[in-house]
This record gives structure tokens, sequence and C-alpha cells, in this order.
């Protein structure tokens, strides 16, 4: 045990991950880096043993830190990590998936050199349950609207950045990732730069917990177009465009006769479920719109 003070703070959020918190917490204390770090693990009110798991390893670099009262969203958690982290620099995993060998040593290296960082989320390793149709490849750089976002809950940023920017939104819901990048790039002019840094991402296997997280992603998404249209390269959705696409899903539906296609069948009904939020916003904006109009009655 060294008693210099951590180079880098890894900071992992976790709410009833008892099932796989161990295998990602052995993995980053298992990190070899030449500089010392600490790891800080914020339980957002677990029921299920996960702070037993964490303190089961009687390692000195981890700290764990129970908040009961927060919301129950990594985003709240990972500020609450930030605020306690005794680092200059942070870098982000989630409980649920798994680092690669070299991450850490890769995020501390990059982040010499730029503010924040993010990693390649590859999809296969924790997700055995799905085949290959059904796993996307490996992403290098995330894009959403023109802009480089983060993908995996996994990056790498420096403290003083962070909390310059105010953390993560505690109350976002969905695309919490998303959302911070785009903000950080608003107030800072700063995008990620690739790190070359790998994590295992664990997929929903299951068609019904794969459509309800991604329907609520995707309808999140159409929140982050309006809220960040000046800063966004968005194309307008057409009528057209949306019958094809319920065209496209309402072929896809024999995908549900391959078992290792049904999830990706979810994947694609949540995005064409979570986009039906633009109704609700073009109904509201018509309204607001004939409210405006001089002479009606």
């Amino acid at each position: 045990m060294t008693d210099r003070p951590p180079a880098i703070t890894v900071v992992i959020p976790v709410l009833d991950g008892a099932t796989t918190i161990g295998i990602q917490l052995a993995a980053v204390l298992g990190q070899a880096v030449d500089a010392p770090f600490e790891v800080v693990v914020v339980d957002n009110g677990s029921t299920d043993g996960t702070p037993a798991v964490v303190m089961g390893f009687g390692d000195p670099r981890v700290r764990l830190v129970r908040e009961t009262d927060r919301p129950r969203n990594a985003g709240a958690a990972k500020n609450t990590g930030v605020r306690v982290a005794r680092a200059p620099l942070i870098a982000f995993c989630d409980a649920d998936d798994l680092v690669a060998d070299g991450w850490l040593a890769a995020v501390l290296a990059a982040l010499q050199d730029h503010p924040v960082v993010s990693v390649t989320a590859e999809h296969g390793r924790c997700s055995p349950g799905l085949s290959a149709r059904s796993c996307p490849a490996p992403v290098v750089e995330h894009t959403f609207g023109g802009r480089t976002v983060f993908s995996g809950g996994a990056f790498g940023i420096t403290r003083d950045v962070y909390l310059a920017v105010g953390g993560f939104d505690p109350d976002a819901r969905g695309a919490v990732d998303y959302e911070f990048a785009l903000r950080l790039h608003r107030l800072t002019g700063l995008t990620a730069a690739p790190s070359g840094a790998v994590v295992h991402v664990r997929l929903r296997s299951d068609p019904v917990a794969a459509f309800r997280t991604y329907r609520r992603l995707h309808a999140s998404l159409v929140d982050l177009e309006r809220e960040y249209a000046d800063s966004l390269e968005v194309t307008p959705r057409t009528a057209g465009v949306a019958a094809r696409d319920w065209r496209d899903l309402a072929r896809a539906t024999r995908w549900l006769r391959e078992p290792d296609l049904r999830v990706q069948f979810a994947w694609l009904a949540a995005l064409r479920v979570g986009e039906l939020r633009r109704v609700r916003y073009a109904v509201a904006d018509r309204r607001r719109a004939g409210r405006r109009t001089p002479g009606r009655s």
C-alpha cells in the first residue's frame, strides 16, 4: 500500500448489482498502472447485498459510499462519487460491465493531454446470450447530432472540468451520458478525445427488458434533440420517412421466429416507439402556435 495520494479515482455507481459488481471490481483492482488509484463505489440504495460484496474485497483502495436518500439513478451516484474523490482525474465505469486489461492505463495516459476522453464499448464478451447477429460492433466513437458523446457509462475527465459544468443532471432519465456530453460541449466547447481504452458492455439479453430500456433511451434522445437543437445537426423526419420506418418494423416481425434475433427486434421496436414522443411535441407545438395566431376565436 502506497502513501502517495491517488492520481485517478475510479467511480462506479451501483444499484442492486450484487451479481456483477464483484466481477467489475476485481477487473478494476487488477489494472496495471504506474500510479496509485482509488475506487469509489457509490451504492444508490441497494437491497440485494451489494454492499457486502464490495466490502468483502477488503482492499484499502476501495471506498463504499452509501447514498439512500438521493435519486436512484447513475447520474446522481456519479456526482456523489466525484464529490468525495481525492484525485484530480476521474474514470467512470458501470457496475454491470467489465473493463478490459489496460483500460485504466489508457484513460490515465490520455487524460495527460486531454481534459475529457472516451472509451471503446465492446458488446460481445459480457453478452453471451446474444449471437453475433444481435450484438452491435464495437463503437470507437458515439456521435449524436454531429457531436461526440459517451457510450457504456464509461469515460475519463478531469475533476475540475466535471465540477465546472455541474456534473450529471440528477433528474435526467434515459441518455444521461449523452446529455452530459452535450452540456459539456455547450458550456466549454470540449469534446471527448479517444483514449483507446476498452470496456466490455453488458447488453440486455431479455427482449422485454431490452424493449423497456431502449424505449426510454430513444424517448430521451428526442428530448435532447429539442433541448440542444441550437447545437445539433438533426435532419427533420418527414411523414414519409416515419411511414417507411414503421413498414420496416412490420417486416422485421419475422425475426421473432428466430430466438437470436428477438432482442434485435425489441431494440428496433423500442426505437420506433420511443420516437413517438415527437408526435406529442408536434401536437403541443401546433396548439401553442394556434393560441398565438391573431384573430382566432
